[in-house]
């Protein structure tokens, strides 16, 4: 987090934040089953739903999110801090465009107007 914070103040960044609203319902796909009694007011009738994505609470939800989220921004040309995995970084022609950190569904982030264009496109995917 210090790296993060100096490198924007050496760079004149402004810092920003980013929260995802409904994180696990956009995660990958689960790969194993589970199934759930619907609340009353979705007049399912003795029904079961099975989940396609992870909810809060489950032990497996968080994971999954960040799995989307890493995927969205390695097509998005961003590229993993290998001393940290939760922050990512974007370059162009060997200049640091920006600095990404996450946590779960609340992303710090800062950089130039490039790297605002990419979080606006990271922005609309969730």
């Amino acid at each position: 987090m210090r790296i993060f914070l100096c490198i924007a103040a050496m760079k004149n960044w402004k810092v920003k934040t980013t929260d995802i609203k409904s994180a696990f319902h956009q995660g990958k796909e689960i790969k194993r089953d589970i199934y759930l009694i619907p609340p009353i007011e979705s007049e399912s009738n003795g029904k079961l739903w099975k989940l396609k994505h992870g909810l809060y609470g489950l032990r497996d939800g968080a994971r999954q999110f960040y799995l989307s989220v890493k995927e969205e921004l390695e097509k998005l040309q961003f590229t993993q801090c290998k001393l940290d995995p939760a922050m990512f970084f974007v370059t162009v022609k060997g200049n640091l465009c920006g600095l990404l950190c996450c946590h779960v569904d609340d992303f710090l982030h800062a950089g130039n107007d490039y790297f605002e264009m990419l979080m606006c496109k990271l922005r609309s995917r969730f």
